[in-house]
Protein backbone atom coordinates (compact mmCIF):
# COMPACT_ATOMS: atom_id res chain seq x y z
CA UNK A 1 0.00 0.00 0.00
CA UNK A 2 1.15 3.82 -0.87
CA UNK A 3 -0.53 6.46 1.04
CA UNK A 4 0.25 10.03 -1.15
CA UNK A 5 -0.43 13.85 -0.70
CA UNK A 6 0.64 16.21 -3.39
CA UNK A 7 1.95 18.91 -1.00
CA UNK A 8 5.52 20.51 -0.97
CA UNK A 9 5.22 19.86 2.87
CA UNK A 10 6.02 17.35 5.27
CA UNK A 11 3.22 15.54 5.25
CA UNK A 12 3.19 12.89 2.67
CA UNK A 13 3.88 9.47 2.83
CA UNK A 14 5.19 7.06 1.07
CA UNK A 15 5.11 3.19 2.22
CA UNK A 16 5.81 -0.17 0.11
CA UNK A 17 3.98 -2.49 2.84
CA UNK A 18 5.53 -5.79 1.08
CA UNK A 19 8.61 -3.97 1.24
CA UNK A 20 8.58 -2.78 4.64
CA UNK A 21 7.53 -6.47 5.47
CA UNK A 22 11.01 -7.70 3.80
CA UNK A 23 13.13 -5.11 5.56
CA UNK A 24 11.78 -5.78 8.74
CA UNK A 25 12.79 -9.51 8.54
CA UNK A 26 15.86 -8.76 6.99
CA UNK A 27 16.04 -6.42 10.27
CA UNK A 28 15.92 -8.99 12.78
CA UNK A 29 18.92 -11.40 11.11
CA UNK A 30 21.32 -8.37 10.40
CA UNK A 31 20.93 -5.00 11.27
CA UNK A 32 23.00 -3.80 9.24
CA UNK A 33 20.82 -4.73 6.27
CA UNK A 34 18.37 -2.21 6.57
CA UNK A 35 19.34 2.17 6.58
CA UNK A 36 17.47 4.12 7.99
CA UNK A 37 18.21 7.93 7.52
CA UNK A 38 16.62 10.72 9.89
CA UNK A 39 16.85 14.71 8.22
CA UNK A 40 15.66 17.35 6.20
CA UNK A 41 15.12 16.08 2.65
CA UNK A 42 13.97 17.18 -0.83
CA UNK A 43 12.85 15.38 -3.84
CA UNK A 44 10.74 16.13 -7.11
CA UNK A 45 7.60 14.77 -8.18
CA UNK A 46 7.37 16.27 -11.60
CA UNK A 47 8.90 19.44 -13.39
CA UNK A 48 8.60 22.70 -11.00
CA UNK A 49 6.49 25.07 -12.42
CA UNK A 50 7.80 27.70 -15.10
CA UNK A 51 10.56 29.97 -14.03
CA UNK A 52 10.06 32.36 -17.04
CA UNK A 53 9.94 35.06 -14.30
CA UNK A 54 13.00 33.29 -12.38
CA UNK A 55 11.65 33.75 -8.75
CA UNK A 56 12.65 31.78 -5.85
CA UNK A 57 9.45 32.15 -4.52
CA UNK A 58 7.48 29.87 -7.54
CA UNK A 59 9.07 26.78 -5.48
CA UNK A 60 7.04 27.19 -2.15
CA UNK A 61 4.15 25.66 -2.83
CA UNK A 62 4.34 23.50 -5.87
CA UNK A 63 3.20 20.53 -5.81
CA UNK A 64 5.59 19.45 -7.55
CA UNK A 65 8.56 19.87 -5.00
CA UNK A 66 8.24 17.49 -1.55
CA UNK A 67 10.29 18.79 1.10
CA UNK A 68 10.72 17.34 4.80
CA UNK A 69 12.34 19.32 7.27
CA UNK A 70 12.24 16.07 9.23
CA UNK A 71 11.65 12.77 7.17
CA UNK A 72 12.73 9.17 7.92
CA UNK A 73 13.50 7.50 4.93
CA UNK A 74 14.19 4.01 4.82
CA UNK A 75 16.37 1.85 2.77
CA UNK A 76 16.78 -2.06 2.21
CA UNK A 77 18.23 -4.47 -1.16
CA UNK A 78 19.18 -1.61 -3.06
CA UNK A 79 15.73 0.08 -2.76
CA UNK A 80 13.57 2.79 -1.08
CA UNK A 81 11.19 1.26 1.29
CA UNK A 82 9.45 3.87 2.70
CA UNK A 83 9.65 8.02 3.55
CA UNK A 84 7.84 10.42 5.37
CA UNK A 85 7.20 13.07 8.52
CA UNK A 86 9.11 11.00 10.71
CA UNK A 87 6.69 11.19 13.57
CA UNK A 88 3.75 9.67 11.47
CA UNK A 89 6.06 6.88 9.80
CA UNK A 90 7.46 5.87 12.81
CA UNK A 91 3.36 5.60 14.16
CA UNK A 92 2.98 2.23 11.93
CA UNK A 93 3.66 -0.81 13.90
CA UNK A 94 6.30 -2.25 11.85
CA UNK A 95 7.97 0.65 11.41
CA UNK A 96 8.37 1.23 14.94
CA UNK A 97 10.25 -2.36 15.57
CA UNK A 98 12.27 -1.64 12.35
CA UNK A 99 13.69 1.59 14.12
CA UNK A 100 14.05 0.05 17.21
CA UNK A 101 16.26 -3.40 15.45
CA UNK A 102 18.14 -0.45 12.84
CA UNK A 103 18.53 2.61 14.63
CA UNK A 104 18.47 6.30 12.06
CA UNK A 105 21.38 7.72 11.02
CA UNK A 106 20.90 11.52 11.93
CA UNK A 107 21.94 13.11 8.99
CA UNK A 108 23.51 16.92 8.85
CA UNK A 109 22.12 18.48 5.76
CA UNK A 110 19.85 18.38 3.39
CA UNK A 111 18.72 15.32 1.67
CA UNK A 112 18.16 14.65 -2.49
CA UNK A 113 18.54 12.20 -4.72
CA UNK A 114 22.22 11.29 -6.21
CA UNK A 115 22.68 13.58 -8.52
CA UNK A 116 23.39 12.23 -12.36
CA UNK A 117 25.35 13.20 -15.14
CA UNK A 118 24.43 12.62 -18.49
CA UNK A 119 27.29 13.13 -20.98
CA UNK A 120 30.86 12.66 -19.74
CA UNK A 121 33.91 11.21 -20.89
CA UNK A 122 36.08 9.47 -18.36
CA UNK A 123 39.54 9.05 -20.39
CA UNK A 124 39.95 12.90 -20.02
CA UNK A 125 40.13 13.14 -16.28
CA UNK A 126 43.71 14.18 -16.59
CA UNK A 127 43.49 16.56 -18.98
CA UNK A 128 40.65 18.32 -17.26
CA UNK A 129 41.46 22.40 -17.10
CA UNK A 130 44.08 21.94 -20.24
CA UNK A 131 43.97 24.90 -21.80
CA UNK A 132 42.12 25.13 -25.50
CA UNK A 133 41.55 27.44 -28.21
CA UNK A 134 38.48 25.83 -29.40
CA UNK A 135 36.94 22.69 -29.55
CA UNK A 136 38.86 21.39 -32.58
CA UNK A 137 42.27 22.44 -31.56
CA UNK A 138 41.36 21.18 -28.22
CA UNK A 139 41.10 17.73 -28.98
CA UNK A 140 43.84 17.46 -31.48
CA UNK A 141 46.51 18.85 -28.60
CA UNK A 142 44.94 17.03 -25.38
CA UNK A 143 42.13 14.53 -26.17
CA UNK A 144 43.34 12.11 -28.83
CA UNK A 145 46.90 12.26 -27.28
CA UNK A 146 45.07 11.05 -23.67
CA UNK A 147 42.70 8.41 -25.25
CA UNK A 148 45.43 6.61 -27.13
CA UNK A 149 47.27 5.68 -23.44
CA UNK A 150 43.70 3.34 -22.98
CA UNK A 151 44.63 1.12 -25.25
CA UNK A 152 46.92 -0.15 -22.27
CA UNK A 153 44.19 -1.70 -20.28
CA UNK A 154 45.95 -1.37 -16.51
CA UNK A 155 45.81 2.39 -17.40
CA UNK A 156 42.00 2.11 -18.27
CA UNK A 157 41.66 0.34 -15.03
CA UNK A 158 43.18 2.67 -12.89
CA UNK A 159 41.61 5.63 -14.56
CA UNK A 160 38.33 3.75 -13.69
CA UNK A 161 39.06 3.68 -10.32
CA UNK A 162 39.45 7.20 -9.72
CA UNK A 163 37.17 8.89 -12.28
CA UNK A 164 34.27 7.01 -10.49
CA UNK A 165 35.66 7.79 -7.09
CA UNK A 166 35.95 11.37 -8.17
CA UNK A 167 31.79 11.42 -9.27
CA UNK A 168 30.72 10.03 -6.17
CA UNK A 169 32.97 12.64 -4.48
CA UNK A 170 31.30 15.20 -6.05
CA UNK A 171 27.30 13.27 -5.32
CA UNK A 172 27.00 12.41 -8.86
CA UNK A 173 25.70 8.57 -8.38
CA UNK A 174 25.19 7.86 -12.27
CA UNK A 175 26.31 8.72 -15.23
CA UNK A 176 26.24 8.64 -19.14
CA UNK A 177 29.91 7.72 -20.30
CA UNK A 178 32.00 7.98 -22.81
CA UNK A 179 35.01 5.44 -22.95
CA UNK A 180 38.02 5.15 -25.88
CA UNK A 181 37.47 3.18 -28.73
CA UNK A 182 39.43 0.67 -26.67
CA UNK A 183 36.97 -2.19 -26.41
CA UNK A 184 39.06 -2.58 -22.95
CA UNK A 185 38.31 0.63 -21.49
CA UNK A 186 34.64 -0.01 -21.62
CA UNK A 187 35.27 -3.15 -19.87
CA UNK A 188 37.17 -1.18 -17.12
CA UNK A 189 34.31 0.99 -16.98
CA UNK A 190 31.84 -1.46 -16.33
CA UNK A 191 33.60 -3.38 -14.01
CA UNK A 192 34.48 -0.48 -11.75
CA UNK A 193 30.99 0.77 -11.46
CA UNK A 194 29.81 -2.79 -10.91
CA UNK A 195 31.74 -3.04 -7.47
CA UNK A 196 30.55 -0.03 -6.59
CA UNK A 197 26.85 -0.96 -7.62
CA UNK A 198 26.28 2.71 -9.21
CA UNK A 199 24.06 2.94 -12.21
CA UNK A 200 26.42 3.59 -14.80
CA UNK A 201 25.71 3.70 -19.04
CA UNK A 202 28.62 3.97 -21.08
CA UNK A 203 29.85 2.35 -24.31
CA UNK A 204 32.69 2.13 -26.52
CA UNK A 205 33.47 5.53 -28.77
CA UNK A 206 32.89 4.34 -32.74
CA UNK A 207 35.72 6.37 -34.51
CA UNK A 208 36.83 5.39 -37.96
CA UNK A 209 38.23 8.18 -39.85
CA UNK A 210 39.65 11.92 -39.11
CA UNK A 211 41.45 10.87 -35.67
CA UNK A 212 45.27 9.50 -34.98
CA UNK A 213 45.54 5.81 -36.67
CA UNK A 214 45.87 4.57 -32.99
CA UNK A 215 42.38 5.23 -32.36
CA UNK A 216 40.58 4.48 -35.28
CA UNK A 217 38.51 1.05 -35.23
CA UNK A 218 37.61 -0.70 -38.31
CA UNK A 219 33.56 -1.69 -39.11
CA UNK A 220 33.20 -5.48 -38.69
CA UNK A 221 36.15 -6.29 -36.27
CA UNK A 222 34.63 -2.88 -34.36
CA UNK A 223 31.12 -4.08 -34.53
CA UNK A 224 31.92 -7.48 -33.22
CA UNK A 225 33.41 -5.70 -29.92
CA UNK A 226 30.10 -3.52 -29.36
CA UNK A 227 27.65 -6.58 -29.96
CA UNK A 228 30.55 -8.58 -27.50
CA UNK A 229 30.17 -5.96 -24.69
CA UNK A 230 26.34 -5.14 -24.97
CA UNK A 231 26.21 -9.49 -24.37
CA UNK A 232 28.51 -8.81 -21.34
CA UNK A 233 27.43 -5.73 -19.43
CA UNK A 234 23.90 -4.51 -20.99
CA UNK A 235 21.04 -4.99 -18.41
CA UNK A 236 23.86 -6.55 -15.87
CA UNK A 237 23.23 -5.13 -12.06
CA UNK A 238 23.07 -1.22 -12.59
CA UNK A 239 24.36 -0.87 -16.48
CA UNK A 240 23.37 -0.26 -19.23
CA UNK A 241 25.29 -0.01 -22.80
CA UNK A 242 25.27 2.78 -24.99
CA UNK A 243 25.65 3.06 -28.80
CA UNK A 244 28.59 5.62 -28.91
CA UNK A 245 29.57 7.00 -31.89
CA UNK A 246 32.21 10.33 -31.25
CA UNK A 247 30.60 12.67 -33.45
CA UNK A 248 29.79 13.03 -37.54
CA UNK A 249 33.00 13.85 -38.32
CA UNK A 250 35.07 10.77 -37.46
CA UNK A 251 32.90 8.03 -38.29
CA UNK A 252 31.90 7.35 -42.25
CA UNK A 253 28.81 7.46 -43.34
CA UNK A 254 29.21 3.17 -43.26
CA UNK A 255 30.06 3.32 -39.71
CA UNK A 256 26.78 5.39 -39.31
CA UNK A 257 24.59 3.10 -40.86
CA UNK A 258 26.02 0.11 -39.10
CA UNK A 259 25.70 2.12 -36.16
CA UNK A 260 21.56 2.57 -37.19
CA UNK A 261 21.45 -0.98 -37.72
CA UNK A 262 22.76 -2.55 -34.38
CA UNK A 263 20.33 0.07 -32.62
CA UNK A 264 17.34 -0.80 -34.87
CA UNK A 265 17.83 -4.73 -33.84
CA UNK A 266 18.57 -4.03 -30.23
CA UNK A 267 16.12 -0.62 -29.36
CA UNK A 268 16.55 -0.83 -25.72
CA UNK A 269 20.17 0.70 -25.87
CA UNK A 270 20.84 4.67 -25.80
CA UNK A 271 22.75 6.30 -28.06
CA UNK A 272 25.28 9.11 -27.47
CA UNK A 273 27.32 11.50 -29.23
CA UNK A 274 27.94 15.66 -29.99
CA UNK A 275 25.75 17.69 -32.15
CA UNK A 276 26.20 21.36 -32.80
CA UNK A 277 28.51 21.90 -30.55
CA UNK A 278 30.96 24.75 -32.31
CA UNK A 279 30.41 26.62 -35.43
CA UNK A 280 33.78 25.49 -37.06
CA UNK A 281 32.66 21.60 -36.45
CA UNK A 282 29.14 22.40 -37.70
CA UNK A 283 30.75 23.93 -41.17
CA UNK A 284 33.27 20.75 -41.46
CA UNK A 285 29.99 18.70 -41.10
CA UNK A 286 28.31 20.20 -44.34
CA UNK A 287 31.50 19.77 -46.28
CA UNK A 288 31.45 15.71 -45.15
CA UNK A 289 28.35 15.28 -45.92
CA UNK A 290 26.93 17.37 -48.95
CA UNK A 291 23.61 15.23 -49.36
CA UNK A 292 22.56 15.86 -45.92
CA UNK A 293 19.90 18.56 -45.06
CA UNK A 294 21.93 19.91 -41.69
CA UNK A 295 23.67 18.08 -39.32
CA UNK A 296 20.75 17.02 -37.56
CA UNK A 297 19.86 14.98 -40.41
CA UNK A 298 23.42 12.89 -40.72
CA UNK A 299 22.09 11.38 -37.29
CA UNK A 300 18.44 11.13 -38.43
CA UNK A 301 18.75 9.70 -42.19
CA UNK A 302 20.54 6.80 -40.57
CA UNK A 303 17.89 6.22 -37.76
CA UNK A 304 20.39 7.41 -34.64
CA UNK A 305 17.92 10.01 -33.29
CA UNK A 306 15.52 8.70 -30.96
CA UNK A 307 13.93 8.24 -27.61
CA UNK A 308 16.73 6.59 -26.18
CA UNK A 309 19.57 9.53 -27.92
CA UNK A 310 21.67 12.06 -26.14
CA UNK A 311 22.77 14.76 -28.12
CA UNK A 312 25.36 16.30 -26.15
CA UNK A 313 25.65 20.32 -26.83
CA UNK A 314 22.88 21.33 -29.67
CA UNK A 315 23.95 25.03 -29.29
CA UNK A 316 23.93 26.37 -32.81
CA UNK A 317 20.64 24.37 -34.20
CA UNK A 318 17.62 26.03 -35.00
CA UNK A 319 13.79 26.23 -34.31
CA UNK A 320 12.91 23.34 -37.21
CA UNK A 321 16.19 21.03 -35.85
CA UNK A 322 14.97 21.71 -32.42
CA UNK A 323 11.29 20.56 -33.51
CA UNK A 324 12.88 17.15 -35.07
CA UNK A 325 14.46 16.45 -31.77
CA UNK A 326 11.81 16.68 -29.83
CA UNK A 327 9.63 14.61 -32.04
CA UNK A 328 11.53 11.95 -32.24
CA UNK A 329 11.96 12.19 -28.26
CA UNK A 330 15.69 12.38 -27.88
CA UNK A 331 17.60 14.94 -25.72
CA UNK A 332 20.42 17.58 -25.31
CA UNK A 333 22.47 17.73 -22.72
CA UNK A 334 23.45 21.33 -21.80
CA UNK A 335 27.00 21.23 -20.99
CA UNK A 336 27.52 24.93 -19.52
CA UNK A 337 31.37 24.38 -17.76
CA UNK A 338 32.52 22.81 -21.14
CA UNK A 339 30.59 25.66 -23.73
CA UNK A 340 32.02 28.22 -21.91
CA UNK A 341 35.41 26.77 -20.98
CA UNK A 342 36.35 26.34 -25.32
CA UNK A 343 34.06 29.29 -25.84
CA UNK A 344 31.89 27.05 -28.13
CA UNK A 345 28.79 29.48 -27.74
CA UNK A 346 25.39 30.00 -25.79
CA UNK A 347 23.41 27.03 -25.37
CA UNK A 348 19.85 28.38 -25.36
CA UNK A 349 17.58 27.12 -23.26
CA UNK A 350 14.43 28.46 -23.50
CA UNK A 351 13.92 27.79 -27.04
CA UNK A 352 14.85 23.90 -26.29
CA UNK A 353 12.12 24.09 -23.78
CA UNK A 354 9.46 25.57 -26.18
CA UNK A 355 9.70 23.21 -28.25
CA UNK A 356 9.23 20.72 -26.00
CA UNK A 357 13.11 18.97 -26.08
CA UNK A 358 13.98 16.89 -23.05
CA UNK A 359 16.53 18.50 -21.82
CA UNK A 360 19.81 17.65 -19.08
CA UNK A 361 22.71 19.15 -17.46
CA UNK A 362 26.07 17.61 -17.50
CA UNK A 363 30.14 18.09 -16.87
CA UNK A 364 31.36 16.95 -20.13
CA UNK A 365 34.81 16.95 -18.55
CA UNK A 366 37.47 17.43 -19.57
CA UNK A 367 35.93 20.68 -22.25
CA UNK A 368 34.15 20.96 -19.04
CA UNK A 369 36.58 22.16 -15.99
CA UNK A 370 34.49 20.58 -13.50
CA UNK A 371 33.20 17.13 -12.37
CA UNK A 372 31.20 19.08 -9.78
CA UNK A 373 26.87 19.03 -10.50
CA UNK A 374 26.93 22.42 -8.58
CA UNK A 375 29.35 23.89 -10.71
CA UNK A 376 27.61 22.76 -13.78
CA UNK A 377 24.23 24.76 -12.45
CA UNK A 378 26.38 28.07 -11.51
CA UNK A 379 27.35 27.89 -15.01
CA UNK A 380 24.02 27.46 -16.68
CA UNK A 381 22.75 30.06 -14.89
CA UNK A 382 25.69 32.43 -15.75
CA UNK A 383 24.63 31.18 -19.97
CA UNK A 384 20.93 32.32 -18.89
CA UNK A 385 21.93 35.21 -17.70
CA UNK A 386 23.91 35.75 -20.60
CA UNK A 387 21.55 35.63 -23.33
CA UNK A 388 20.21 38.76 -22.73
CA UNK A 389 23.68 40.67 -22.98
CA UNK A 390 25.13 39.77 -26.01
CA UNK A 391 22.29 40.19 -29.08
CA UNK A 392 21.06 43.92 -29.36
CA UNK A 393 19.52 45.76 -31.48
CA UNK A 394 20.27 49.04 -33.51
CA UNK A 395 19.23 51.09 -30.74
CA UNK A 396 21.65 49.04 -28.68
CA UNK A 397 18.61 47.41 -26.43
CA UNK A 398 18.95 43.61 -25.69
CA UNK A 399 17.03 41.67 -28.46
CA UNK A 400 16.50 39.03 -26.69
CA UNK A 401 15.26 38.28 -22.78
CA UNK A 402 18.10 36.57 -20.40
CA UNK A 403 16.45 33.21 -19.26
CA UNK A 404 17.12 32.62 -15.48
CA UNK A 405 17.72 29.03 -13.78
CA UNK A 406 15.91 28.52 -10.59
CA UNK A 407 17.49 26.68 -7.97
CA UNK A 408 14.45 24.86 -8.50
CA UNK A 409 14.59 24.08 -12.00
CA UNK A 410 18.33 23.64 -11.78
CA UNK A 411 18.37 20.90 -9.09
CA UNK A 412 14.93 19.42 -10.42
CA UNK A 413 17.51 18.65 -13.55
CA UNK A 414 20.32 17.22 -11.84
CA UNK A 415 18.02 14.64 -10.56
CA UNK A 416 14.30 13.84 -11.44
CA UNK A 417 14.72 15.92 -14.94
CA UNK A 418 18.08 13.77 -16.38
CA UNK A 419 16.71 10.96 -15.41
CA UNK A 420 13.71 11.90 -17.57
CA UNK A 421 16.12 12.59 -20.35
CA UNK A 422 17.81 9.20 -20.51
CA UNK A 423 14.51 7.34 -19.86
CA UNK A 424 15.64 6.16 -16.58
CA UNK A 425 12.47 8.14 -14.41
CA UNK A 426 11.03 4.57 -13.45
CA UNK A 427 15.07 3.89 -11.52
CA UNK A 428 16.61 6.86 -10.51
CA UNK A 429 16.21 10.49 -10.07
CA UNK A 430 13.51 10.91 -7.09
CA UNK A 431 12.95 8.88 -3.90
CA UNK A 432 9.95 7.19 -3.50
CA UNK A 433 9.48 3.75 -2.73
CA UNK A 434 10.95 1.45 -5.55
CA UNK A 435 13.30 3.63 -6.42
CA UNK A 436 17.05 2.80 -6.49
CA UNK A 437 18.46 4.21 -3.10
CA UNK A 438 21.00 6.74 -4.21
CA UNK A 439 21.03 9.80 -1.91
CA UNK A 440 23.45 12.54 -1.10
CA UNK A 441 23.71 14.89 2.01
CA UNK A 442 24.16 18.29 0.80
CA UNK A 443 25.89 20.62 3.80
CA UNK A 444 24.64 24.13 3.22
CA UNK A 445 27.23 25.21 6.33
CA UNK A 446 30.31 23.12 4.43
CA UNK A 447 32.26 26.99 4.32
CA UNK A 448 32.53 29.60 6.02
CA UNK A 449 30.68 31.86 3.38
CA UNK A 450 27.74 28.96 2.88
CA UNK A 451 27.54 28.91 6.42
CA UNK A 452 27.26 32.56 6.95
CA UNK A 453 24.64 32.93 3.45
CA UNK A 454 22.07 30.86 4.75
CA UNK A 455 22.25 30.57 8.22
CA UNK A 456 21.24 26.77 7.53
CA UNK A 457 19.83 25.26 11.15
CA UNK A 458 19.71 29.03 12.76
CA UNK A 459 16.60 30.59 13.79
CA UNK A 460 17.50 33.66 11.34
CA UNK A 461 17.63 30.71 8.16
CA UNK A 462 16.88 32.03 4.87
CA UNK A 463 14.11 30.30 2.81
CA UNK A 464 14.59 26.80 1.10
CA UNK A 465 15.18 28.77 -2.01
CA UNK A 466 17.57 30.82 -1.43
CA UNK A 467 19.52 27.57 0.48
CA UNK A 468 19.23 26.17 -2.52
CA UNK A 469 20.55 28.98 -5.24
CA UNK A 470 23.25 29.78 -2.24
CA UNK A 471 24.80 26.07 -2.95
CA UNK A 472 23.85 25.82 -6.73
CA UNK A 473 26.71 29.71 -6.38
CA UNK A 474 28.99 28.68 -3.85
CA UNK A 475 29.33 24.65 -3.66
CA UNK A 476 31.31 22.60 -4.53
CA UNK A 477 32.83 19.05 -3.64
CA UNK A 478 33.11 19.86 0.52
CA UNK A 479 29.35 20.63 -0.26
CA UNK A 480 28.01 17.01 -0.32
CA UNK A 481 28.29 15.84 3.11
CA UNK A 482 27.21 11.88 2.34
CA UNK A 483 26.62 9.48 -0.66
CA UNK A 484 24.90 6.47 -0.70
CA UNK A 485 24.80 4.03 -3.63
CA UNK A 486 22.14 1.59 -3.50
CA UNK A 487 21.02 2.03 -0.12
CA UNK A 488 25.17 1.63 1.19
CA UNK A 489 26.99 4.85 2.41
CA UNK A 490 29.85 6.12 0.15
CA UNK A 491 30.92 9.10 1.68
CA UNK A 492 30.48 10.26 4.85
CA UNK A 493 32.33 13.61 6.29
CA UNK A 494 33.96 14.28 3.34
CA UNK A 495 35.73 10.84 3.20
CA UNK A 496 35.48 8.36 0.59
CA UNK A 497 34.01 4.95 2.82
CA UNK A 498 34.97 1.43 1.27
CA UNK A 499 32.83 -1.27 1.81
CA UNK A 500 35.07 -2.18 4.76
CA UNK A 501 35.13 0.96 6.28
CA UNK A 502 31.39 2.12 5.63
CA UNK A 503 30.60 -1.35 8.21
CA UNK A 504 32.44 0.65 10.64
CA UNK A 505 30.13 3.84 10.81
CA UNK A 506 27.04 2.57 11.42
CA UNK A 507 25.07 4.61 13.90
CA UNK A 508 25.19 3.51 17.67
CA UNK A 509 22.61 1.45 18.82
CA UNK A 510 19.87 3.98 19.60
CA UNK A 511 16.21 4.91 18.67
CA UNK A 512 16.42 8.65 17.35
CA UNK A 513 12.45 8.85 18.12
CA UNK A 514 10.74 11.56 17.54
Amino acid sequence: MMTDQDTPLSVALHLDDRRLTAALRSAAKAPESVSLLRGALLHFLDEPLDDSQGTLASGERDPAIEYYADVLLVMHAGKVVALGDCSALVAHSDMHELVRLSPPHSVTGLMMPGFIDTHVHFPQLDIIASYGHCLIDWLNTYTFPAEQRFADPAHAAEVAEIFLDELLRHGSTSAQVFATSHASSADALFRAARTRDMRVHAGRVMMDRNAPPALLDSGVTALKDDERLIADWHGRDRLGYVLTPRFAPTSTPEQLKAAGQLLKCQPDLHLQTHLAENLDEVKWVAELFPEARDYLAVYEDVGLSHERTTFAHGIHLDDGMRKRIADRGASIAFCPTSNLFLGSGLFDRASARHQGINISIATDVGGGSSLCQLESLKAAYQVGQLHGAVAHDVAGLASRANQPLTPWQGFYQLTLGNARAMRLEDKVGNLRPGMEADVIVLDPTATHLLARRTRWGQPQQVPLGEVLFALMMLGDDRAIREVHVAGRCRKRHGMLLSDHTAAKTRPRAEALMP
